[in-house]
């Protein structure tokens, strides 16, 4: 037969205080354990959510910086004697039309003004005024014709060396001319073309006398002259070229 311990052997053993001190070293162990398991689960938690809001935020800001489409345009007018006062208004009035419309919604566009004849002079510069602003609409609504002699060419160079553009972000100059000039337009218009420059013209003048072969000289592409009743046709033209649309 087994042998039978002695019941008060047992428990001398569990009442002994090296029983109790075993026990509560177990626990303590036990419970530095559990709680070292609690405070990594939490960590992972949160440094999980962290890397997930990073990488949302940084979608975000791609995702908006993506979206954005910068450029610079600056508007130049013939004001000299070639072109009628009725002819200059509608230059002014399709001007108007232009910085409203819908292709210029939600990007980054600065529009800039000069107005030439034989000196050309910066009625106001990139940036000056917020595009579609009231400032801008009031200084465009107030514009005045001067006449003199057509310089075509020294107000694109004039455009060229003068205006504010911004570097690395795309730039473009509609002319509103009827085309007769007295200077080399061709040899500025190249120049400006190579400085990364993109032209485009709107014929204004006497109907019948507006020089549809100098205006396709300028911009060097038929597709880029229009006439005063294609506004955000002209807008759409410009974005579309600048922002790769």
């Amino acid at each position: 037969m087994g042998r039978v311990q002695n019941p008060a052997t047992y428990r001398f053993v569990l009442d002994s205080p090296a029983h109790f001190i075993g026990v509560s070293r177990l626990r303590r162990t036990t419970l530095r354990r559990e709680d070292r398991a609690d405070r990594d689960s939490t960590t992972t938690a949160m440094l999980g959510k962290l890397l997930l809001t990073t990488a949302v935020v940084l979608a975000a800001i791609h995702g908006s910086s993506a979206q954005v489409c910068s450029a610079d345009i600056v508007l130049t007018l013939d004001e000299s004697s070639s072109i009628p006062r009725t002819q200059f208004i509608l230059a002014r009035d399709f001007m108007l039309d232009f910085i409203e419309c819908a292709a210029f919604q939600d990007k980054d566009i600065r529009i800039g003004v000069i107005l030439y004849n034989c000196v050309p002079r910066t009625y106001f510069d990139l940036g000056k005024y917020t595009r579609n602003s009231s400032y801008m609409r009031g200084a465009i609504d107030y514009m005045m014709k001067e006449g003199g002699v057509t310089r075509t060419g020294v107000a694109i160079r004039y455009m060229r060396v003068t205006s504010k553009f911004r570097h690395e972000v795309p730039g473009a100059a509609v002319i509103f001319t009827d085309g007769q000039t007295s200077d080399d337009y061709a040899y500025e218009a190249g120049a400006a073309r190579a400085a990364g420059v993109d032209l485009y013209a709107v014929g204004v003048g006497i109907p019948g006398l507006v020089d549809q072969a100098a205006l396709e000289t300028i911009t060097d592409d038929s597709d880029r002259v229009f006439d005063t009743t294609q506004p955000c046709v002209v807008a759409q033209k410009v974005v579309d070229d600048l922002c790769g649309g």
